[in-house]
């Protein structure tokens, strides 16, 4: 029997004009920060999200804002932000990158739902609630699956 061993480690894009830098692998820490990000965001600014999905053999949800989240010198030092990551955050402080797009797969995410210790389930329901509510009307059944 296999087992699946898929991290969650989302990709997160810069929106240079009208085309995407390549994608900068976030680590597990780094997806755990984001999506406390979105849901502040939710909450605070919901406005400065946008919330779209691509539909494929292995479903996507998409995430773009212009707002970026705030990384402690702490957080930078636990993060262990690599050469791509700094070079994105000095990109967006430039104001070269416009915004930033956020996705990850239905897999990884149904993945961190039932491994990843580090995010309560509480946060991951508040998630998934602000990413129904946010989202386009002719995505939302799109949305149930995909979180089920």
């Amino acid at each position: 029997m296999e087992t699946c061993n898929i991290s969650f480690s989302g990709m997160l894009y810069g929106r240079l004009g009208n085309r995407k830098t390549k994608g900068i692998v976030c680590c597990a820490h780094g997806d755990r920060k984001f999506i406390k990000f979105v849901n502040k965001l939710a909450e605070e600014k919901p406005d400065t999200l946008k919330i779209s999905a691509k539909e494929d053999s292995n479903p996507k949800l998409i995430i773009e804002t212009k707002e970026i989240p705030y990384i402690s010198p702490i957080e930078r030092l636990a993060i262990r932000l690599d050469k791509m990551q700094r070079k994105a955050l000095k990109l967006r402080a430039e104001n070269k990158i416009t915004a930033f797009i956020y996705e990850f797969r239905q897999n990884e995410y149904l993945n961190m739902r039932r491994r990843y210790p580090f995010i309560s389930q509480k946060t991951l329901d508040k998630f998934e609630e602000n990413i129904q509510k946010l989202a386009p009307e002719n995505l939302k059944s799109f949305f149930t699956k995909f979180f089920s």
